[in-house]
């Protein structure tokens, strides 16, 4: 009896511990994640995320390369039917939209299993002003993922 006892509380201590999204999430739940972003590794990559307000957070990215801007994107993380969906316009276009898969006060994932690449979007705060980015999926057949680890640039207004 106290085998099984022992059993039943480590069950509990882990579900009641991950990071599985169950029920109703907000916005607010990724305050964690405004901000301006940047990295410098070889080329420029910067991130600015909106407070949230009204049931969204807005996003822009962008990636420069040799003087040059190599990639851009602007994003919608918004509530809907309570979970949370990101909705992200790469190079300005609409693109496929991820639904919420796991939420924790550091790290939060995005998913849209039916989209190759990326099928998975990442946000982790490292620490207080560190953020890592990692997006993954499946490219010509074979798993693919791509990282980038930013520092939160303070704000000067």
């Amino acid at each position: 009896m106290q085998r099984l006892s022992t059993v039943l509380g480590l069950f509990t201590l882990i579900f009641s511990t991950s990071h599985f999204a169950v029920g109703a999430n907000h916005v607010e739940d990724l305050a964690w994640l405004s901000g301006q972003w940047v990295n410098t590794d070889g080329q420029v990559s910067e991130m600015t995320f909106t407070e949230p307000q009204g049931g969204m957070i807005l996003g822009t990215s962008q990636i420069v390369n040799g003087g040059m801007t190599t990639f851009f994107e602007f994003t919608r993380i918004i509530e809907q039917k309570g979970t949370l969906i990101e909705m992200p316009m790469p190079n300005g276009v609409a693109g496929v939209n991820f639904t919420l898969k796991e939420i924790s006060p550091s790290r939060v994932v995005f998913e849209n299993p039916k989209h190759a690449f990326p099928s998975q979007i990442i946000y982790e705060a490292t620490s207080a002003d560190g953020l890592k980015v990692t997006i993954e999926g499946t490219q010509a057949g074979k798993a693919a993922a791509w990282s980038l680890s930013y520092h939160r640039v303070k704000s000067t207004l």
